[in-house]
């Protein structure tokens, strides 16, 4: 753009400088003048249309990259969120295990002591027995 508007002015001066006094040459370097000038309104107004597609796409850009971060963590929340509730859920098995551990020993302890009490009990009656007999 910038290369065009300058040959447009060049031409422009060349044209003032070959045309004298004449009037037909002064009315065709106001006329190159003319469009000299509206090649540098158009350049300007792409150069400001250009400006304003380039902020636009950053602006979309970062819009974008914001909307994905926030995704991400929303994301992240969310897996902490799962994971914190299935670390309780290890957690609340874990009890759960260790006292149904705890109430197994329990009843195996009940039962060894219940066999030895019965077992006891037979060997006091076999020493009674024995005794008897003598």
């Amino acid at each position: 753009m910038n290369n065009r508007i300058v040959l447009l002015l060049a031409a422009g001066v060349i044209a003032l400088a070959g045309c004298g006094n004449d009037p037909a040459s002064s009315r065709e370097a106001d006329e190159a003048a003319a469009a000299a000038e509206r090649a540098r309104a158009s350049a300007a107004e792409a150069i400001d249309h250009t400006g304003t597609a380039i902020s636009e796409s950053a602006d979309a850009a970062a819009a974008s990259a914001r909307e994905a971060a926030d995704d991400a963590s929303a994301a992240a929340r969310e897996a902490r969120e799962d994971a914190a509730v299935a670390a309780d859920r290890a957690g609340d098995r874990a009890r759960e295990a260790a006292a149904e551990g705890s109430e197994a020993a329990a009843r195996a302890a009940e039962s060894t002591s219940d066999a030895l009490d019965r077992a006891a009990d037979r060997a006091r009656e076999e020493a009674d027995d024995i005794r008897r007999d003598d």
